[in-house]
């Protein structure tokens, strides 16, 4: 019950990020698609070991690939222009498409994908925080209440 609790939590979360001017609107459509796949991440994960369904388990393991990317493609959104931000977005996301469709044909990938999901959360931390180091006046797309 508390998978469906948390679900309609973000929800609500997602909600009131959407209604959100960053000042780009490529950045408010990646915070969501963060948030939609953080939330979509938990209810599987809750379906699956609290429910025992196990009918999405290749989806559930894939999810993670695509938190580092929203998440940094959010804020690099704010650093760039909208054309770099496309190209950015088709790198880093069709990056992560690639290596989660990649496990089934690699045998005995299950735990390799484990340490890979943790290498992109490494990498992706790495990324955010170049971004934070150049501190607020890089973030010329931002609105300047938000940098």
């Amino acid at each position: 019950m508390s998978s469906w609790r948390t679900w309609s939590g973000v929800q609500v979360t997602g909600a009131l990020m959407s209604r959100q001017d960053f000042g780009a609107v490529q950045a408010r459509l990646f915070f969501v698609a963060f948030v939609v796949v953080v939330a979509s991440g938990s209810l599987l994960v809750g379906l699956r070991f609290g429910y025992g369904y196990k009918g999405l388990i290749a989806i559930q393991r894939a999810m993670p690939l695509f938190i580092g990317p929203c998440l940094y493609l959010g804020f690099a959104s704010l650093t760039t222009s909208e054309a770099k931000t496309r190209g950015l977005a088709a790198l880093h996301l069709g990056g992560a498409l690639v290596l989660a469709i990649l496990p089934p044909f690699v045998s005995d990938a299950a735990a390799g994908f484990d340490w890979l999901i943790g290498l992109s959360y490494l990498c992706y931390a790495a990324l955010l925080l170049v971004i934070w180091r150049k501190g607020p006046n890089h973030m010329i797309r931002a609105r300047l209440e938000n940098a």
